[in-house]
């Protein structure tokens, strides 16, 4: 369990640097002088996604699930 919990962490962590890289683009696009409204709003809400995606995924593999107390002998 805690390879797949290591693994998530991990995904979690690329994600979000892809994410952040994503939406920081589509934040200089926005803000240039190009008339590419359309894509650089595609741009940003699709690297808020991977950055809230990266999130989730770090959260995941960091939370700990709680120990039931009648279990933790029953697995000797």
């Amino acid at each position: 369990m805690r390879v797949v919990r290591q693994i998530l962490v991990g995904l979690g962590l690329i994600v979000m640097g892809v994410g952040g890289v994503v939406l920081a683009q589509g934040i200089v696009i926005l803000t240039g002088s190009q008339p590419a409204i359309v894509e650089a709003v595609a741009i940003t809400i699709l690297g808020a996604l991977l950055l809230v995606g990266g999130v989730v995924l770090l959260v995941k593999g960091i939370r700990k699930r709680a120990v039931v107390p009648g279990s933790v002998g029953a697995e000797a």
